[in-house]
């Protein structure tokens, strides 16, 4: 009698693995077991040490404005938006928004708070000023 092997659920990338923690409600970002590396953009090895031990935890989802860009475009295409960089408390940057704050409004170094943004594509980290920053 021969057996087949247990199903197992194939293996998803780390991008896909992102995106569905986004959709479950969860900021998560990689962190290398073996150097503790913080990780952003997913990978599938530490870019600091090459390991491949990288596992997900939750983001504290503070950081601060890096820099900001403004997107000049229409009103009835939306209006003028900001485009930013943000440092996270975990050492990483990423791009992203601040979709309920002015441009004017977003300067460098402002302490910031992610939250996550149910759109059409799919859910999006994004930001707003955060009232109490970390000293």
């Amino acid at each position: 009698m021969t057996t087949s092997p247990p199903e197992t659920a194939p293996a998803i990338g780390p991008d896909a693995a992102f995106r569905q923690h986004l959709e479950a409600g969860r900021f998560m970002l990689q962190h290398c077991a073996d150097c503790g590396t913080w990780v952003f953009q997913p990978r599938i090895l530490c870019p600091a040490c090459g390991s491949a031990r990288l596992e997900w935890q939750s983001a504290s989802g503070r950081g601060r404005v890096h820099s900001r860009a403004v997107l000049k475009q229409r009103p009835e295409k939306g209006g003028d938006h900001a485009v930013v960089l943000v440092d996270l408390a975990e050492g990483v940057r990423m791009m992203s928004r601040l979709p309920d704050t002015a441009p004017e409004a977003i300067a460098i170094g402002l302490p910031v708070r992610a939250r996550i943004l149910t759109q059409e594509s799919g859910p999006v980290v994004v930001f707003d000023p955060d009232p109490e920053p970390e000293a």
